[in-house]
Parts: structure tokens; sequence; C-alpha cells
């Protein structure tokens, strides 16, 4: 009777192994077809969301098989020509006090440290110089050369050249164009030329970039006036003026599909570092200028912040002395608001 027993639970024990190890092989099957077999989807890239010219291509996402709740709504830009490896150590450093907790339950997230001015003259060979991040222009693949003009043209590359005595229109500042304009490259502004796509823009000659350097962004240079500024046209629309010795980054910064994808769940923000925000409305009346109140409230006031300064569409500059459209001086046309913004 007891061998009887230990007999069949034996072969229960065995079927319920044999169906344990098949379910495994085919959640490890499962799990090498999504990662090997992911869905391409090809979605029309209007002017709107990609910001290129109409009909420079069609945009490609990745999205997975819905095998797990976080994964219906994934979508990602394809980007095969970028390092898939691990960041370099050496320039990636903690910075605390944003983003999700460790395991000690300290606020930490890893950043990577980026070189927003470039100041290693001629072609940055990696052998040689420091490794750095950059902004990474469109078009840019691995064996690409990317030069820094930041300390001014070196002696003999065009002959000929004389900065102070050439015109616009010489053959050796051609010459000089030809050579230096392409994506990546490091000038100062009085040596690029009009109609020219800029980002990484200084404001200050001897400072790093600061304006246009989010993905898929670009500025372009509408004109040089004759004495110390150049007019740059900025992705907002606005125009203004910046001082022709400082420096910006020919070509368009990459990834203009950024914007467009889809992280799919909650957890993935975390992974990034952004905390959760709280609507004023769901807080008390101690916590935030729009809490309090019985129901769903938000009073007839306009819209605050936490602190009490006006938001959604309130001017936040200080007025100049012929009103607001005057408050910066190195402003040429301000950017397109209200209306206008939606005519465009």
């Amino acid at each position: 009777m007891i061998a009887r027993r230990w007999r069949a639970g034996r072969e229960r024990a065995g079927i319920r192994e044999r169906e344990y190890k098949a379910w495994e092989r085919k959640r490890e099957g499962r799990r090498e077809d999504d990662e090997k077999e992911a869905d391409v989807v090809v979605v029309n890239a209007s002017v709107a969301e990609t910001g290129e010219k109409a009909g420079a291509g069609r945009a490609v996402f990745k999205t997975y098989k819905p095998v797990s709740p976080g994964l219906p709504h994934l979508r990602r830009p394809l980007n095969p020509h970028i390092w898939e490896g691990r960041p370099v150590l050496q320039l990636t450093i903690p910075k605390r006090k944003s983003g999700g907790r460790n395991s000690h339950g300290r606020i930490t997230v890893r950043i990577r440290t980026l070189d927003f001015k470039r100041n290693e003259p001629g072609v940055h060979d990696v052998g040689v110089h420091k490794w750095s991040y950059i902004v990474t222009p469109e078009g840019l693949r691995a064996g690409d050369e990317v030069q820094s003009f930041r300390q001014g043209i070196p002696d003999g590359l065009v002959p000929g050249l004389d900065l102070e005595q050439s015109s616009s229109q010489s053959l050796a500042l051609g010459l000089l164009c030809a050579l230096t304009l392409k994506p990546g490259n490091v000038l100062r502004l009085r040596l690029i030329p009009i109609g020219t796509v800029i980002h990484n823009i200084a404001l200050l000659p001897t400072g790093a970039g600061i304006l246009v350097r989010s993905a898929g962004s670009a500025a372009q240079v509408v004109g040089h006036e004759a004495s110390k500024y150049t007019h740059v046209h900025l992705q907002s629309g606005e125009v203004r003026k910046v001082l022709q010795d400082c420096c910006a980054t020919v070509g368009r910064a990459s990834n203009p599909l950024w914007k467009n994808r889809s992280l799919g769940k909650a957890g993935r923000a975390r992974w990034l570092g952004r905390r959760p925000s709280v609507r004023g409305v769901a807080m008390n009346a101690n916590d935030h200028p729009h809490g309090g109140g019985r129901g769903k409230s938000k009073s007839d006031k306009h819209p605050v912040s936490i602190w009490g300064w006006g938001a959604r569409g309130t001017r936040m500059r200080k007025p100049g002395p012929k009103g607001l459209k005057n408050s910066n001086k190195m402003v040429v046309h301000e950017r397109p608001r209200g209306k206008a913004k939606r005519g465009n």
C-alpha cells in the first residue's frame, strides 16, 4: 500500500516536472521571439510630427508583442547606428536629489556629462584627446570625423585666406566653407554663411552652447550685421541677435522622432529619473493654491504654480521701456503666440 502510494506520488511529481519544463521552454522561446522578431510599425512622418521637410521619408518605430501589461503601448524609434553598449564610466557621474531611489532608499540617478564647449582644436582623436560626449548632429555615423574651430582657423588650411580682408564672395572664403561646413564641426558665427542650419549655440564667446540642444531641434542663420551681431532664427520662431564671436555646431540635432516615442508604462519614466506629478486640485488647501474645496472644484482663479506664480500663458519677462514686447534688446522678432502660433 505504501509502495503504491509512493510510486503514484512519484508519477504525479514527474508529470508536474515535465509540464513545468515544457512551460519554461515555451516562455523562453516566447521571450526570444519578442526580442528577435519585434514588430516594425511604419508611420507617415508629417511636417508637424517630425519637423522635417515634406516627402523626406517615413518614420519607422519598433513595437513589441503584448505579452505583458507594459508592452502594448511601448513604441521606440529605430536607431540601429547608435552604440548599444554601456556608458563610459569615466564620463558618468551620480546626480542626487532627482530620479528614483536605489537599494539604500537614497534618491540617485546616473547622468552623462556632455561637452558643450568643444575646446579641443582640430580633429578630435580619441586616441590622443580626452573622451567626451557631444550632441550628435543628424547624419553622423561611426567613423566620421568632427572638428572644432573654436580657437580659430589654423594657418595653412586655406592658402591665401585673410578673414579681415576677404569679402563674402572671395574664392578663399568659399573654399573655407567647403572644408569646414560639415555636420558636427564647431565654428564661429562670423564664418557660417547665411542659410546654414546650426545647433548648440553659445551666447558668450568663451561660454558653452546653451541654445538648440534638444533632440531634433535646429536653428538657422538668417543674416550678418556689419557690426558684431548675427541674426539667428530659433526653433520657437524667435529671431534674436547673437555675437559673431560665439560658436555653434553645424547641422541639426539628431533623433527627431524622440518626441513621438511612447514609454508604455510608468515604470520606464521612473527609470529615467522622472518623479510622479500631482495635480494642484487634488491637494489640500494648505499644499497648493488650487487645493481644497468640495469635490473637483477649481474656482475661477487663473492657473498658478505652487508658489503663486502665473502659469499657462502668463508672461514672465520683465517689461522693457516700450512694454513687454521690447523687454529683451537682443530679440529682433518675438516667437509667435496664441493664434499666430496655431496658424503656423
